[in-house]
């Protein structure tokens, strides 16, 4: 776990809150079993998305596999 660089700094603070949130969910998700969405990664240097979300029916797409994955966890 990532500590603060100056505890008395309330963006560290809530950094590292959110780090410990993130590490928390992710676990319970790991250890779950349940099956989470992947989400798509194609480098930049591989062509990206850019060409698919730059037409109606690719943001169309994308905007639905969003919707889609973010009802699938809690």
């Amino acid at each position: 776990m990532l500590w603060p660089r100056h505890p008395n700094d309330d963006k560290d603070r809530r950094a590292c809150l959110a780090r410990r949130i993130h590490e928390l969910w992710l676990s319970r998700a790991v250890e779950s079993g349940r099956a989470y969405p992947h989400i798509p990664l194609r480098a930049v240097a591989d062509g990206g998305f850019t060409p698919v979300v730059s037409t109606p029916s690719g943001r169309a797409w994308a905007d639905g596999w969003w919707a889609d994955a973010l009802e699938r966890v809690d």
